[in-house]
């Protein structure tokens, strides 16, 4: 970093003077001080003068003094030449501050030890001591001075004065221990050496090029070898600081100093900005021109302030706030370029309001207070000022009737400014007056208020107190106007009454007296002799005073009397009510009043609700002589109608002669249809004779009934889909004065098509009842659903009329928002549906195959190319021996086996017809449950989509059916005449009991016999259910007889379930022989020698056993599963005998082992149905 040398010369005189000019009151008060040493040498006594001189500031801490000593008041500056006025703040908030005071003794005797009072204030505020504190100093010899320090720690920034008084209790001149001073404490100071938490934009950086505290700057520019270029707009921004605990209107200057160094262009300047809450930026001031090219002369800023001139760009409280920013903005035109500017050393001050902590009052109320109503009165409130600074106290009242008058006076009467308050010092206390003036309806009696005091500065800060003002009754007597004067016939005596009122707060009792004024001779007027005084009247009630009046034989009509009457308050006789009581002698009157029946003959006199008809009566004056009348009517219910007086409320009417009033009448606007109007009963009382002319009342009014419904549109679909409800939403109301069947109708709708309405959810036949807007049921939402047919074609555009009218055919007043169109286009539709597919359980046996027929529609009105349909199979316990096969019926050729889609594409209103077989195979477990699902796909689901389909059937494997049997013989050939011996033996592996019909044929003339019976249609045969693991059987032995001349033939069989089912057949051909065919094998045999006959012998028995045995094993029958018949496998040939083996002893037969129980099966779960 360069040596700075100096100063520019001019800025620093110009700020000498400046700053001079600034504490010039200070020096002024100094030396006025030394003046007047000798004035006050004659008065001294203890030869002691002491006072403070000087006050000097620095920073006790190193690492301070370096960062905050450029603009700080501490003097002088190690390496650079700044003149000791040229500086901006004492301290820095928050910063330890040591302060040294030099007090000098310019008595003649040693002071001795006294102490030195420091005080500090806000000059924002009339009082607010930042520091009051004492220092002691030890003795200072006449004509020498000494130094008292102690350590500040400033809590406030901003402007403050410091008040040093020297406090020696024998100072012999106490006009000089007084030394004031201004002091001002900064709020921020960078030194720029650390941008880390600053914005910098292009070509702003921090450089060591030049610097005064910290071997850093904020420079702009691209160093002092090079310029910075045209045409630029770049900003280096501050952090951001809440600086919201500014004062709102400070009266001292606050702002931004700094210094600067470089050299710029005309028109480059750095402009220093502030940014207001709203976002936009201020400026407070630029720099510009050329300060010093070689960077070693560092210059500030200069402004006035009011009345003095400052090292400061002052700012305004707007740029103070919750968010405050500041920026150095650099702008360059095109007209050329320099080194830029070095800036260092930003020190920000401004005066900070008191925190809310410094506040603290309370308020004291010094008396109770009463008044009547419509009078003032005072309460005396007295204000503690408990806190720190002085402060301005904003009284408010609540809790008082608005009619109630408020006001607020200084103890000396004069007003308060509801918006500056009262100035209370801190430590003091201030009277104020509440004035109240209760309202004419106060209630008598104590009457609560609250009293708010709230701090100018703090609006959340308050005292609030509950008060109370006593409110007087009051003792006011009224006369009541009398609405006409008394009358009374000539030659009578008449009584008549006048209302006395108390319109005062509590009870009283009031004297009654009259005084004359006009009573003619032969008249008299006053109160009657029973009438009491004084009179006893509660508040707000009234009594009828009575009196008397005579009128003599001979005084003509209208002549009146007349005398004072007072009525006096006997609890307050202040109060006073007087009033003047007239009387009159009457006429004889003869009238009638009432509708004339020859004008309104007839007369509609209907009403619509919230208009207005007329009715006129007549007045018949059927006297002697003209009579003068007060009219009018009296109303009788109706309490919703209007009826007006008529605009003449007197009239003379000549006698024989009649004239006539009128009065309006209005009907309410929710009457309703045929409600009775008021009974209006005119009346006219003759002015002259005080009688009532006779009257007829008039009945006749009636509300007109008046229709008007309003239907509205609140949700119309565009699209009308064929064969789906579509809904149509519609408001309607009823405007009209009564209830009504509202009919709603479309004329226009094709006959094809079907619609009806619901309403809350539930279909709606007929009209609907809407009640008046008053009973709060005159709307009603209604959905109108509209069916077209299925084979409705698509795109087609039908505008439709929707109507509403009274079902009674009543006129609506406002026929044209009885009806709104539809346009509607109907849709395409591809829907499909599942129909006749049986989804009741089916059972089913083992080995069985079912068919399953169904359909599948297309009900939309256009085709469906891509209609597909597959069929699904899960089984319980799982098996493979069930399978589905899906055939195409419209084109057999194609079929799908199970999970396989067929595609049966279909048009517009197409069925496709479908066959489904389920084969389950002998292997499938007895309970076995089947799920099927048919799941059909195509259509139009929305959201490109398509609809999907299911229906379920559940299929149980019940039942087994397996029967076999088998025929057992020994030989098929037996001598004529003799028995053939055979079995039937019959298997079932069924899960039922089986009875079997064996039906067997044979040769004519051969019999049967089974079990000993004769056989000559069938035998019977019962065989109980397997147990899944063994078959069952049964054993029929028969015998076969030849009885006639057929000795060769064929035993055939059939055997069938109780179902009646052929299960199996066969046949077995059996030979009788007779007598001659034996004697010739008997010689055969003879013939051969002994040796061999007998080899020929053992051998023939041998291969007879082992034949009958390989026959006996080949003969079972086969049956089939499914009980179709089947052809009996063919006995294999008997293979050649090999030569016999010497026989081996028969070993000894093991004893047979007891077959152990064969455990239950368990039930098979049902089965559940696939799910899609």
């Amino acid at each position: 970093m360069r040596q700075i040398r100096s100063v520019l010369a001019c800025v620093a005189v110009l700020l000498i003077m400046d700053i001079l000019v600034a504490i010039t009151p200070t020096i002024v008060y100094y030396e006025q001080n030394v003046e007047d040493e000798d004035k006050y040498a004659s008065a001294r006594t203890s030869g002691i003068d002491v006072h403070p001189t000087i006050v000097k500031f620095n920073y006790p801490n190193s690492a301070d003094q370096d960062k905050y000593k450029m603009f700080s008041s501490n003097h002088p500056i190690p390496n650079f030449n700044r003149p000791e006025l040229l500086f901006v703040i004492d301290g820095m908030k928050g910063v330890d501050l040591q302060i040294t005071i030099t007090i000098e003794n310019i008595g003649v005797n040693p002071s001795g030890t006294f102490n030195t009072q420091i005080k500090v204030l806000h000059d924002e505020y009339s009082e607010f001591v930042l520091l009051d504190t004492q220092i002691a100093s030890a003795s200072i010899n006449p004509g020498s001075t000494a130094d008292i320090t102690f350590t500040w720690n400033p809590t406030y920034s901003g402007n403050h004065s410091m008040l040093i008084t020297s406090l020696h209790s024998t100072d012999d001149n106490t006009g000089n221990d007084l030394l004031s001073r201004h002091l001002t404490i900064g709020s921020i100071y960078d030194n720029c050496d650390d941008l880390s938490q600053w914005t910098v934009g292009s070509s702003w950086s921090s450089s060591t090029e030049a610097a005064i505290s910290a071997g850093r700057s904020c420079h702009v520019g691209n160093g002092v070898s090079s310029n910075y270029g045209n045409g630029l707009t770049t900003s280096l921004y501050t952090p951001i600081f809440d600086l919201s605990n500014r004062h709102p209107n400070p009266t001292r200057a606050i702002g931004l100093s700094f210094f600067a160094t470089g050299a710029g262009e005309a028109n480059d300047i750095v402009s220093f900005q502030g940014r207001r809450a709203d976002g936009q930026w201020e400026q407070i001031g630029i720099i510009g021109g050329n300060i010093d090219t070689n960077l070693n002369s560092w210059n500030t800023n200069t402004n006035t302030v009011g009345s003095q001139t400052l090292p400061v760009m002052p700012m305004n409280v707007g740029q103070l706030h919750a968010t405050s920013q500041f920026r150095m903005q650099f702008t360059s035109d095109a007209s050329g370029t320099n080194i830029g500017y070095w800036i260092d050393d930003l020190v920000w001050y401004y005066d900070e309001i008191a925190r809310e902590s410094e506040f603290d009052w309370n308020i004291g109320v010094n008396n109770q207070s009463s008044a009547r109503r419509g009078y003032w009165t005072d309460q005396l409130v007295t204000i503690h000022n408990n806190g720190n600074a002085s402060d301005r106290f904003l009284p408010t009242v609540t809790g008082l009737p608005s009619e109630w008058d408020v006001s607020f006076l200084h103890e000396s009467g004069g007003g308060i400014n509801s918006l500056s308050g009262v100035m209370v010092l801190p430590g003091e206390s201030h009277n104020i007056r509440v004035r109240l003036k209760p309202g004419e309806n106060a209630t008598i009696g104590p009457a609560q208020y609250n009293l708010k005091i709230t701090s100018a500065t703090y609006s959340t800060h308050y005292d609030l107190k509950q008060m109370s003002v006593n409110v007087d009754p009051d003792f006011i007597p009224e006369i009541q106007e009398m609405t006409s004067i008394p009358a009374c016939a000539p030659g009578s005596t008449c009584e008549f009454f006048v209302e006395v009122n108390n319109i005062g707060d509590a009870s009283d009792s009031f004297d009654l007296s009259v005084r004359d004024i006009n009573i003619r001779s032969g008249w008299t007027l006053g109160l009657t002799w029973s009438q009491v005084t004084p009179i006893t009247i509660s508040a707000g009630s009234s009594e009828m005073v009575k009196f008397v009046i005579s009128v003599p034989a001979d005084a003509e009509p209208d002549l009146t009397s007349s005398i004072w009457f007072d009525v006096n308050s006997f609890t307050d006789p202040s109060r006073v009510d007087s009033k003047i009581i007239e009387a009159k002698a009457a006429m004889v009157s003869n009238a009638e009043v009432g509708l004339d029946p020859s004008v309104n003959a007839g007369a509609d006199w209907s009403v619509i609700p919230g208009g207005s008809t007329s009715v006129t009566f007549t007045l018949w004056n059927n006297a002697t002589r003209q009579d003068v009348f007060d009219v009018g009517v009296l109303v009788q219910g109706g309490r919703s109608w209007n009826v007006s007086q008529p605009s003449v409320s007197s009239m003379a009417v000549n006698p024989s002669s009649h004239a006539t009033f009128t009065v309006s009448v209005s009907a309410p606007t929710t009457g309703q249809a045929n409600d009775p109007g008021p009974i209006i009963t005119p009346y006219a009382t003759s002015t002259r004779s005080n009688t009532n002319a006779t009257a007829t009342a008039f009945t006749n009014l009636v509300i007109a009934p008046q229709y008007d419904l309003v239907i509205r549109e609140v949700y119309f679909p565009a699209i009308i889909e064929p064969g789906v409800a579509t809904a149509y939403s519609v408001e309607i109301e009823n405007d009209g004065n009564g209830v009504v069947n509202a009919e709603i109708s479309i004329p226009n709708m094709p006959e094809s098509w079907d619609w009806w309405t619901v309403v809350d959810g539930e279909n709606q036949s007929g009209p609907i009842s809407l009640t008046p807007s008053y009973e709060l049921k005159d709307t009603a939402s209604i959905d109108i659903m509209m069916l077209l047919p299925p084979d409705e074609e698509p795109n087609e555009e039908l505008e439709l009329q929707i109507l509403v009218v009274p079902s009674d055919g009543g006129i609506d007043l406002t026929p044209a928002n009885n009806q709104l169109y539809i346009t509607t286009l109907t849709a395409q539709v591809k829907r499909p549906e599942i129909r006749n597919f049986n989804t009741t359980q089916i059972n089913m046996r083992v080995g069985e195959t079912i068919v399953l027929d169904f359909e599948v529609h297309n009900v939309g009105n256009v085709g469906d190319p891509n209609l597909r349909v597959k069929a699904q199979l899960q089984t319980m316990p799982q098996t493979s021996g069930v399978e589905l096969l899906l055939i195409n019926l419209d084109n057999p050729s194609i079929s799908a086996s199970e999970s396989n889609w067929i595609d049966i594409s279909q048009p517009a209103r197409g069925i496709g017809h479908l066959q489904l077989k389920v084969i389950v195979s002998d292997e499938t477990p007895i309970n076995t449950n089947i799920a099927i699902t048919i799941v059909v796909e195509g259509g139009d689901g929305g959201n490109d989509l398509p609809i999907t389909l299911n229906e379920n059937v559940v299929i149980v494997v019940d039942e087994r059916r397996d029967v076999s049997l088998d025929v057992y013989y020994e030989t098929s050939q037996v001598m004529a005449g003799s028995a053939m011996q055979f079995s039937f033996t019959a298997w079932s592996n069924s899960s039922v009991l089986e009875t079997l019909e064996l039906a067997p044929q044979f040769p004519q003339g051969w019999s049967l016999e089974c079990d000993g019976l004769q056989i000559d249609t069938g035998i019977e045969i019962t065989l109980i259910k397997s147990d899944g693991m063994r078959p069952t059987s049964s054993v029929v032995e028969c015998t076969l007889l030849n009885g006639g001349d057929i000795y060769d033939g064929e035993l055939t069989w059939v055997i069938s379930n109780q179902e009646g089912e052929e299960i199996m057949s066969g046949e077995d051909f059996f030979t009788f022989t007779t007598s001659n065919d034996d004697a010739k094998g008997a010689l055969d045999y003879i013939n051969m020698d002994t040796k061999t006959l007998a080899i020929v012998v053992v051998v023939l028995v041998i291969s007879v056993v082992f034949t009958l045995l390989i026959l006996a094993k080949k003969r079972r029958a086969i049956v089939e599963d499914d009980y179709d018949e089947e052809d009996i496998e063919n006995t294999q040939p008997v293979q050649p005998i090999q030569p016999v083996q010497p026989v081996q002893p028969v070993q000894p037969v093991q004893p047979f082992q007891p077959i152990q129980p064969v455990q239950p099966v368990q039930p098979v779960q049902p089965f559940q149905p696939i799910q899609p």
